[in-house]
């Protein structure tokens, strides 16, 4: 006698094998999207680093600010200096991701993150040691000195925390320089790496820990600092 369709045991059967087979594969599934986003984090770090040098090549080698005023209005910080070359933000208004482009944003970090003050959404903290008075030649060691890199305005160890983002990065900076001191964090998005652009215009990765690396308590974050002590 001929038999339609496929018995329970069957069906079970094929279940169970999908479901063996998904257990397999959605961690190859789940390093392969977070491998993408890393590769598409390292590539927004590079494209920001050739605007970056078309504006210093535009002012004869002085080196682009993290700001020029402390104002928050359209122009002064480094995202509004930076867009002159890669045309991402969209007017007054792009403050919202979905009226910018995408280039300011690691596609690793976790939904709502993006801090969207001084007119663009984004997740990358400039060097705020690296100001308007700050010419190329005086950053002696280029290639170890920090330039961007993501951020957080919450630490990452803190079950608690509900991440925030930044304009600038320097943990524990100077007090003179933004009169008050601010905790900023690198969050460890890429499996605990934070994509960084030194100055020299190359990108790498580095353990969370290891960019906020200090000499000791008080002091301002090795990396960020334009000379050694």
């Amino acid at each position: 006698m001929k038999r339609n369709g496929f018995t329970l045991v069957e069906i079970l059967v094929v279940m169970a094998v999908i479901g063996i087979l998904s257990a397999f594969l959605y961690p190859v599934f789940a390093r392969a999207k977070a491998r993408a986003h890393q590769v598409t984090c390292i590539n927004n770090l590079k494209q920001l680093a050739e605007a970056i040098q078309l504006y210093e090549q535009d002012y004869d080698g002085m080196a682009m600010p993290v700001r020029i005023s402390m104002h928050a209005e359209w122009g002064y910080m480094w995202q509004d200096l930076v867009d002159k070359y890669i045309r991402q933000l969209k007017g007054l208004g792009g403050a919202k991701i979905e009226e910018q482009g995408q280039i300011f944003m690691c596609p690793s970090a976790p939904l709502g993150t993006a801090i969207y003050g001084y007119k663009a959404a984004k997740t990358y903290g400039y060097n705020v040691y690296i100001n308007i008075t700050t010419h190329e030649e005086q950053i002696e060691y280029p290639s170890k000195t920090l330039r961007l890199t993501e951020c957080s305005d919450r630490d990452p160890d803190d079950p608690y925390a509900v991440y925030g983002g930044g304009s600038w990065y320097a943990p524990m900076p100077d007090v003179t320089l933004w009169h008050g001191q601010f905790d900023i964090y690198a969050p460890g998005w890429h499996d605990g790496k934070n994509t960084v652009l030194w100055v020299d215009g190359h990108v790498d990765s580095m353990s969370r820990k290891e960019v906020m690396k200090t000499d000791d308590n008080s002091d301002p974050n090795y990396w960020c600092r334009l000379k050694p002590k």
